[in-house]
């Protein structure tokens, strides 16, 4: 047990805005002993399941997001 909220939750969102124009290291987050939090994604058959939660501050008008799967990235079911 913990009292630390982390990134299981949205309030312990992960700030990657350190990340912007850069990357995290290969297969650095996971959903494993993750539960579910929040709303499930409109497009979802079920859940929520396994919920990760990641904020960024945006440093100009335009922003690309690419998220990286399949060996050694990792594996990503997302909806954004």
């Amino acid at each position: 047990m913990s009292d630390v909220v982390d990134y299981n939750f949205y309030e312990g969102a992960v700030d990657v805005t350190g990340l912007i124009n850069g990357c995290s290291a290969d297969a650095a987050y996971t959903t494993v002993n993750a539960s579910a939090d929040k709303n499930k994604g409109a497009a979802w058959d079920s859940g929520p399941n396994y919920n990760r939660w990641f904020k960024f501050t945006a440093t100009t008008n335009y922003m690309k997001v690419q998220l990286n799967t399949g060996a050694p990235e990792g594996t990503c079911n997302i909806l954004i």
